[in-house]
């Protein structure tokens, strides 16, 4: 999967807005999603998908799931902060499985 501008944009802001770090450009946020609105075929399929399960699981789940993230959140970084006091460096996995392989440039959207 290629990540275009309009994603990698969007997965900063939000990384941004989420962990509460960093200035929030507001304008910025305004044009992006502008352009989300105006241009929504340049956003890849996966992103599409993922946004639509995102959306499913805000109506549905009132955010129950991004609370409990949170949470977590608030707690891993407690523990890495005590480890990090016995340590200078912790080395872990970007993420936790292996990734899947990049489908042929020819796959069409039906998987056939």
């Amino acid at each position: 999967m290629q990540t275009t501008a309009y994603e990698f944009l969007f997965i900063q802001l939000t990384f941004d807005v989420l962990s509460g770090q960093g200035y929030q450009v507001t304008s910025l946020q305004k044009t992006f999603a502008e352009g989300l609105k105006t241009r929504p075929n340049d956003l890849s399929v996966d992103w599409k998908v993922a946004a639509i399960k995102g959306k499913y699981l805000q109506d549905n789940y009132h955010d129950i799931f991004y609370a409990k993230a949170r949470n977590l959140a608030w707690m891993l970084r407690r523990k890495i902060d005590e480890a990090l006091t016995q340590v200078d460096v912790l080395i872990m996995p970007a993420t936790p499985k292996k990734a899947r392989p990049l489908p042929s440039a020819d796959i069409s959207l039906k998987g056939k």
